[in-house]
């Protein structure tokens, strides 16, 4: 399991995609997709992840887990 968080001056500078895009690539390699958890209070960072293509797939106490395939070449 992997954590990402940015401290607040560095967010909105498109490091998140950044880290998104290496993250896919390298799931990408190996054939696997990605899971990842979120607190459903924060509506910003679930807009981005659901603009990068994943979709939730459970509702937990305090958050959501979502998901996105691997992509097919």
């Amino acid at each position: 399991m992997l954590n990402i968080s940015f401290l607040p001056e560095f967010r909105g500078k498109g490091l998140g995609k950044q880290a998104m895009t290496f993250i896919q690539s390298e799931a990408d390699s190996k054939g696997s997709g990605i899971k990842l958890s979120t607190f459903r209070t924060n509506a910003r960072v679930v807009k981005f992840y659901q603009r990068l293509g994943f979709k939730v797939i459970e509702t937990v106490e305090t958050g959501l887990k979502m998901s996105k395939d691997h992509k097919l070449s």
